[in-house]
């Protein structure tokens, strides 16, 4: 079986680009021709939302599929599917409390419903309620490891709906875990014992938070992977580039080359450029402006330090870094490291 999985569309009628990254994700279903389109929580941004748009998913983007589409409820919509499920004839949400399963072919799918927090009943029911025959997959909109996460998961770290750790989930022994509720990146993790789970991240960026092409999750049952797809879908990205003495054309060179990569992406781009050069700010400014096509130059802190290369401070300091057994590295990191606190000294007129 092949199942496609994704989260946290946030589906708004204030938004318009939510719904074309809804029909990303379906055109990308469709080209791979699945069988499941999992969604881990947060389809809609609101329960208002989900009414508005109801009729729109019902006639045009939830029926009439060749594949199935399973959803579970997240914090944002909790409240959307308590009156009226039907939102296409290809549509099944997962709503039973504790938790809801379908079975096709060589899957079961689990899906639990949103909770603040899993009781003790639910973490024991999941681990007695798998299929010995099939392969168990567990839909969450969860908080994994947050305490300890090595990613930087935004704003939705801010509070931690249902909060669950790696080695519970392990124990709970499930094939895979397709999860949501954190909208930045893709994230696999092995769980242990051919376990794995993974958070799509949102098909959308939909904050400043979230930067870089999205991506969904493909789940092939018999190549026991899954991968990423990436998607074109609005996004928005950010460059920062730190310029050095000698290197003002090389920085320029690799901004015009970042924002012609993007030249055919449905994205917004900001560039941060920091650093010292023997270049004018006058010169540099007037030739960055050339190079960023339709990005955004969200803060330019460029300086020339023509000044500080002349200064005898800096010449003395330059002579005893030459003779320094060292890598070049090293050296030019120390050398900037100087140049900075010099020009941070002139500019407070501490030096001459």
């Amino acid at each position: 079986m092949r199942l496609l999985h994704t989260s946290d569309v946030h589906l708004s009628k204030k938004n318009s680009r939510t719904l074309e990254a809804l029909q990303e994700v379906l055109s990308v279903a469709r080209k791979n021709e699945i069988d499941v389109l999992t969604i881990g929580g947060d389809l809609f941004e609101s329960e208002e939302d989900a009414e508005v748009l109801r009729p729109e998913l019902r006639n045009k983007m939830f029926s009439g599929n060749d594949f199935k589409i399973v959803v579970i409820p997240g914090n944002h919509d909790r409240e959307a599917y308590r009156k009226n499920l039907d939102f296409g004839s290809d549509l099944r949400v997962l709503t039973k409390t504790l938790f809801d399963v379908i079975k096709d072919k060589d899957v079961a799918i689990f899906g639990v419903p949103f909770l603040d927090e899993p009781s003790e009943e639910l973490i024991a029911q999941l681990r007695e309620a798998k299929d010995k025959k099939l392969l168990n997959v567990l839909l969450l909109h969860c908080t994994l490891d947050i305490s300890y996460a090595s990613v930087d998961f935004g704003e939705e770290a801010e509070k931690e709906y249902f909060p669950i750790d790696s080695y519970t989930l392990s124990g709970l022994g499930f094939n895979y875990i397709l999860a949501g509720h954190f909208h930045t990146d893709f994230v696999k993790k092995d769980l242990g014992g051919g376990n794995l789970f993974v958070y799509p991240g949102a098909p959308i960026s939909l904050s400043w938070k979230h930067v870089g092409k999205r991506r969904v999750a493909l789940l092939d049952t018999e190549k026991g992977d899954i991968t990423e797809i990436p998607l074109n879908s609005f996004y928005y990205d950010k460059l920062e580039v730190q310029i050095k003495p000698g290197s003002e054309t090389k920085g320029l060179e690799e901004i015009r080359e970042w924002v012609e990569s993007h030249a055919s992406d449905v994205c917004e781009l900001k560039i941060v450029i920091s650093g010292y050069g023997e270049m004018s700010e006058t010169e540099f400014s007037d030739l960055l402006k050339k190079n960023v096509g339709s990005a955004e130059i969200e803060e330019n802190r460029y300086r020339n330090v023509d000044e500080i290369l002349k200064h005898p401070i800096y010449h003395d300091f330059k002579q005893l870094l030459d003779k320094r057994e060292a890598s070049t590295e090293k050296k030019e990191s120390i050398n900037y490291r100087v140049i900075e606190v010099l020009s941070a000294l002139k500019a407070a007129r501490k030096i001459a």
